[in-house]
């Protein structure tokens, strides 16, 4: 019974928890209404308090603050009781809020005593979300954690078709065909340039291949290339390695990895000596990975395509371990939908010759069909890659709308069991209430 009452005691000398934000650069008055003895910060390097003088008594607290972050504080009355909470130092989110406001008005904007952000509204598309993140962003507001998102999405994201050829052409043989007439044709499917500028593009160029990427910039969409591949490939100029197609949404990238992974096991020794070991992944092959950073009114699209081969160099190893070799090409593109892209010069004779040194290498799909060629081995051909990317918009195709928290918690609060809730409500109010129960979530004030 005496200790029942000992906690009563102390539950009644300590008063409930207050959470404090300040924006980051200024300060806040905070009048706890009773005297204070004293007042401790967890993190002196968040915030600065100061005790100030109100209406007589010690009982104001001006608090800075200094960085971005928060601190517990605990602060004693001299009628004995205390007070805690936690100091929140937040962005101003005022100017968040303007510069929000002038992608799209309809996007809610609200920053909580204790850091937490709610964002509602909708936006046209996910461009525009990303913008708006990154607003958030450098406003130094941690999305992760920090923030709530009740928005939905009107149209669906844009999307990338891209048609993929990768193909050995034999330049040598090819060397005849560059000012052919019927080639010239062959290549240009709408006739929207002579057939004789086309050739003369062919004709000027060094190679082959890189007649063929000047063509494709010349021609743009008109660009044939499934008849010029069959041309080439009945006259023994082209052999196709691989045929394949990739998707990937606006915002985001997709890998193509043609090869494997070995394990090893790596033995290594400890700072106190003690002997340990650890299995180690190594990727060997041919690897292609499409970004597509943005796309420009539905018709371009900024592509990044980063191209590279590796393999493993067990002659050129160390302690049984072999060694890496690797070749990297990456580019940055705007390309218009529909308009072959033509990229070489990844690999040459000289890692054919290496073929013959490295296990594994030969197994390798699309690599080793190429240094299995004599005419690589020669020099006479190289690996080329063909790449079309088609934009694809989805606004008019039905599709599953994908649950976001504004989804959830409409589920989950709004019942007809829940008193609270009313399926009568206009939009605005229900608005209301799903901000009400997020609150409710996150144990903050209005």
């Amino acid at each position: 019974m005496r200790y029942l009452l000992a906690l009563l005691v102390v539950a009644a000398c300590t008063l409930f928890a207050r959470d404090i934000s300040v924006v980051v650069d200024d300060y806040n008055i905070v009048d706890f209404k009773k005297e204070i003895e004293s007042l401790k910060l967890s993190n002196d390097a968040v915030a600065k308090v100061e005790i100030e003088d109100g209406d007589g008594i010690l009982s104001k607290v001006r608090i800075f603050g200094k960085e971005i972050g928060s601190a517990s504080y605990i602060v004693k009355f001299r009628d004995k009781s205390s007070q805690n909470g936690l100091i929140s130092v937040v962005v101003d989110s005022r100017y968040l809020k303007k510069a929000i406001e002038k992608l799209n008005k309809s996007i809610g904007f609200e920053q909580f005593s204790n850091g937490k952000v709610i964002i509602d509204g909708e936006f046209l598309d996910d461009k525009e979300k990303r913008r708006v993140f990154e607003i958030i962003k450098k406003g130094a507001i941690d999305i992760e954690n920090n923030l709530i998102d009740l928005t939905t999405t009107k149209n669906p994201p844009l999307m990338i078709k891209a048609k993929m050829y990768i193909a050995e052409i034999n330049n040598k043989v090819g060397e005849e065909y560059k000012t052919s007439l019927d080639f010239a044709k062959t290549v240009d499917v709408g006739d929207s340039v002579m057939p004789l500028q086309v050739s003369k593009a062919l004709g000027e160029s060094v190679k082959l291949t890189g007649g063929l990427t000047t063509v494709a910039n010349l021609l743009g969409g008109n660009f044939n290339l499934s008849a010029t591949l069959n041309f080439l490939k009945e006259r023994n100029v082209a052999r196709v390695l691989d045929e394949t197609l990739l998707l990937l949404v606006e915002g985001k990238s997709v890998d193509f990895h043609a090869g494997g992974t070995i394990m090893i096991r790596v033995q290594s020794v400890t700072g106190d000596g003690t002997p340990t070991s650890e299995v180690r992944e190594m990727p060997y092959g041919l690897s292609i990975k499409l970004a597509a950073s943005t796309i420009l009114d539905e018709r371009f699209v900024n592509m990044e395509i980063d191209t590279s081969s590796s393999a493993l160099d067990w002659v050129n190893g160390v302690d049984g371990l072999p060694a890496t070799t690797e070749r990297r090409v990456s580019t940055n593109i705007v390309a218009e939908s529909g308009k072959t892209i033509v990229l070489s010069g990844l690999l040459n004779q000289e890692d054919a010759k290496m073929s013959s040194k490295v296990p594994l290498l030969g197994d390798i799909p699309i690599i080793g069909a190429l240094f299995s060629s004599k005419n690589f081995q020669e020099g006479n051909s190289e690996l080329v890659f063909f790449i079309t990317p088609y934009i694809i918009n989805l606004k008019d195709e039905p599709y599953e709308e994908i649950p976001t928290m504004k989804n959830i918690l409409k589920n989950d609060y709004f019942t007809e069991d829940n008193p609270e809730s009313d399926y009568n409500k206009t939009k605005i109010g229900e608005d209301k209430e799903i901000h009400r129960a997020v609150k409710r979530l996150l144990n903050v004030e209005d």
